[in-house]
């Protein structure tokens, strides 16, 4: 990472860039904190920018404009040694920098998903076909339904919710672009949905990240 930090970085590591060109380094401990951390930081900071955006305010002037898929660093940019390029390719647009906006957002989602919603799945060719998905009542089962028929996948046996850059280390088989989100099941499973647009995409991914981590089983250790 061309900061002139002074020091080597590591795949644990996090580093704030601010806009005042000052860095702040995170020692997480492992590289999958890091880049959980990564993700929802410039989850967080690019919807305060498209929220600023919407307000007619301007960022600070940090030098020309650069490609859509570059960060844009208004406000400040995180980065890992290791997943700086893959987050860089997603333009993380729709999540505000306030807990207030994500709740909101949030609540929509798991509102609208226990109405049910029409995604589009992805067959092992990489073609389309029509599936009905919503969450039970509790939010504790995603249910699909397509072609007659039904299945239902406790959030519990989701490993984990993956970008189109984390499900090609998977070897699912077709390709997939930044609309594309994967659910990774225990067993190894994979179900990939494609989505209109990025944002749609990214909300997906957010939130049903959030869902399964609050569905995860969390063992408090026991005292001697």
């Amino acid at each position: 990472v061309p900061l002139g930090l002074g020091f080597e970085l590591h795949p644990d590591m996090v580093v704030v860039e601010l806009a005042g060109g000052a860095c702040i380094t995170f020692h997480l401990g492992h590289a999958k904190p890091a880049d959980d951390f990564t993700f929802f930081i410039r989850l967080l900071g690019s919807m305060q920018r498209q929220k600023r955006k919407a307000r007619g305010e301007q960022g600070p002037a940090l030098g020309p404009p650069r490609g859509r898929d570059d960060d844009a660093r208004s406000e400040c940019s995180v980065q890992t040694a290791t997943c700086q390029q893959q987050l860089n390719s997603t333009p993380m647009s729709s999540v505000a920098n306030d807990p207030k906006e994500v709740k909101k957002m949030f609540k929509m989602f798991t509102e609208t998903m226990r109405r049910g919603r029409d995604f589009y799945a992805m067959r092992q060719d990489g073609a389309l076909y029509d599936m009905e998905c919503a969450l039970s009542k509790g939010h504790d089962e995603f249910r699909m339904r397509w072609d007659g028929q039904k299945r239902t996948i406790p959030l519990r046996d989701m490993l984990h919710i993956r970008t189109c850059v984390e499900a090609r280390k998977l070897g699912l088989g077709f390709p997939t672009d930044e609309r594309c989100a994967t659910l990774e099941l225990q067993t190894g499973e994979c179900i990939t949905f494609k989505f209109g647009h990025v944002e749609a995409c990214e909300r997906f991914i957010l939130c049903m990240r959030i869902l399964v981590e609050q569905k995860r089983p969390h063992f408090a250790s026991q005292g001697f």
